[in-house]
């Protein structure tokens, strides 16, 4: 999006003369305003610290909402400025969903159909290659029903945060780490990666993710099972786990 704006400035006669500074990040108009392209980040810290009387939010629904509300809002505070959201929707869950369904909010919904330049041939080609559901988000910018999804996509957002895992060698040695765990299993072998994920069970009902582990391909199945067998019964001395694998041919 800054390069749209970057050639956009430097194509206009009047506007390029009226440059006095140009970055990467950064144009400075003689006007004294400012264009930047900031990174969001998992917590927003590059972006706190300025003020601002318009604010441009790409991928607006896949942003943090805490960093939308705490960081993003709070800069318009004294400028009474704009803030607008583009984004492909993502998940009911959300300040980008509330402010689409707020009436005080302007809101503006269009469809891949609408745009001249996407061939109905593209769309009908993509309907049948992607399937119904990721369609109807990707092109049509619907909120999709959680129901329609395996997982909801709040729970997976719930399950995406900025921490440190469980470091391996914790896990291979012989330590007592209390608590009510789940392991999953994705059994690949030549093409796709073999991969085990362990998740805690929180005191808030929710589950978070603690461990990681991709295993090279190629790696026999039971080395796998080996592997998961030792965290189960030796290296993790748990009060409850529950056990979950899924086989995928590979």
């Amino acid at each position: 999006m800054f390069g749209v704006i970057e050639r956009f400035i430097f194509g206009h006669p009047v506007l390029r003369r009226s440059v006095v500074r140009s970055t990467r990040t950064l144009i400075q108009l003689s006007n004294g305003s400012q264009i930047i392209a900031l990174p969001c980040g998992p917590d927003g810290a590059g972006l706190r610290g300025f003020t601002a009387h318009l604010v441009v939010m790409d991928e607006a629904a896949f942003m943090p909402e805490d960093v939308v509300a705490s960081v993003i809002f709070p800069m318009l505070a004294t400028t009474n400025g704009t803030a607008i959201m583009l984004s492909t929707p993502w998940g009911r869950d959300h300040i980008f969903y509330r402010s689409f369904k707020n009436p005080s909010y302007w809101s503006q919904h269009v469809k891949a159909e609408q745009c001249p330049r996407i061939t109905k041939e593209f769309l009908e080609e993509q309907r049948r290659d992607i399937g119904e559901l990721r369609y109807k988000m990707e092109y049509e910018a619907e909120f999709v029903e959680d129901e329609n999804s395996f997982f909801k996509q709040d729970l997976i957002r719930e399950c995406t945060e900025d921490y440190d895992l469980i470091d391996e060698d914790v896990l291979t040695r012989d330590e007592r780490v209390l608590g009510n765990y789940y392991l999953g299993a994705d059994f690949g072998k030549k093409v796709d990666y073999s991969v085990i994920a362990l998740l805690k069970e929180e005191d808030n009902d929710h589950f978070r993710l603690v461990f990681l582990k991709q295993f090279p391909l190629g790696t026999q199945y039971t080395d796998i099972v080996a592997y998961i067998h030792n965290l189960n019964q030796n290296s993790i001395s748990l009060e409850a786990t529950a056990i979950k694998a899924q086989l995928v041919k590979a």
